[in-house]
């Protein structure tokens, strides 16, 4: 665990982590924003969250509900950086590029197959890659990406997630 995660830890006593945010970036000192670490289950495939992701996405599309994973975006080359040999699985409209290990076959992270009119590409990293204390109290966001398109949240942390 990284010496930011214990005091991450300490100030998340609570289940809102929100208010350790505001307290761990507040005040005229620079602070280091934290870096959150995943990998797949043999270490080959690894990825990095620059800062603290507002929500994990667990979504209910054909793919990602037999993945079972928990999603956080950014841009990759930015908040994301991913690094390890991987296979990718894309289907339909070949949007998006599934990263998996080519060893473990542990889903790392998505990453879109084009950039944006801006040259920048969305990306996406498992939370569930990561190490759960760096991620418990990141909040839910549940996304029906099988029938409404529509998200809602309902209080579960991402701890509240592990089964």
């Amino acid at each position: 665990m990284h010496g930011w995660s214990l005091e991450w830890l300490s100030l998340c006593g609570s289940r809102d982590w929100r208010p350790a945010m505001a307290e761990l970036n507040s005040g005229r000192e620079a602070r280091r924003i934290p870096v959150l670490e995943g990998s797949c289950h043999c270490g080959s495939v690894r990825w990095t969250f620059n800062g603290v992701p507002e929500s994990a996405t667990a979504c209910s599309c054909t793919v990602c509900r037999r993945y079972g994973v928990l999603w956080a975006y950014g841009y990759d080359g930015e908040e994301v950086r991913v690094s390890g040999e991987t296979r990718v699985y894309s289907w339909d409209d070949r949007e998006l590029g599934f990263h998996f290990c080519p060893t473990c076959a542990c889903v790392a992270f998505w990453r879109a197959i084009e950039p944006d009119p801006q040259g920048r590409r969305r990306a996406g990293v498992n939370l569930r890659m990561a190490d759960p204390g760096q991620v418990a109290q990141i909040p839910i966001r549940h996304f029906d990406g099988y029938e409404t398109w529509q998200a809602h949240e309902d209080g579960r942390r991402v701890a509240d997630m592990w089964f």
